[in-house]
């Protein structure tokens, strides 16, 4: 019954926002950053480290909510573990009672969970946080997409994101 108020709820926000915007209009939607704009800093000559992390990108920014990919480098044939991390900007909350998942794909070069389910998720108010292992198949570097579906409200709506592709970079030597 809950779910279906908050669906409700949403439903006549977005109907109002698209009222007071204007018919007709869309509003733009975050993009992946791109290569350029997603560069790593450079490594410092002689610096040793225990766990070499991968290139990550920036996290993608919303009106009402941050996400972000990483996942370590990895050694061929050695299970690593990819997060996504989802933070709700200040005046939002993470929707506990939505149910969360991310279909992933790594590609040729990456084995991952197809789907994880809410019960994958490790969520509270404040950030929900996915770790999924993956592997790589071979050395080099590539990615790891996520279409993730995900819920934030604050105290007068929430706002069900849909399929919300997610590019995780990661280096497998």
């Amino acid at each position: 019954m809950t779910v279906l108020r908050t669906v409700l709820i949403a439903l006549v926000a977005l109907g109002l926002a698209a009222c007071e915007s204007g018919a007709g209009q869309t509003k733009a939607q975050p993009t992946e950053p791109t290569p350029a704009t997603a560069a790593a800093p450079a490594e410092k000559p002689g610096a040793a480290t225990a766990a070499k992390e991968s290139p990550k990108a920036p996290p993608a920014v919303a009106e009402n909510y941050t996400i972000a990919g990483n996942a370590p480098e990895l050694a061929v044939g050695t299970a690593g573990e990819l997060s996504i991390d989802v933070k709700p900007k200040p005046g939002y909350k993470i929707n506990l009672e939505f149910p969360w998942k991310a279909k992933m794909d790594g590609g040729d070069n990456f084995t991952v969970d197809a789907e994880a389910g809410k019960d994958s998720w490790t969520l509270d108010k404040a950030s929900a946080l996915l770790k999924a292992p993956v592997t790589a198949k071979a050395a080099g570097d590539g990615t790891v997409t996520a279409k993730v579906s995900f819920s934030v409200c604050n105290d007068n709506a929430c706002d069900v994101i849909r399929d919300r592709e997610v590019v995780v970079k990661v280096a497998a030597k």
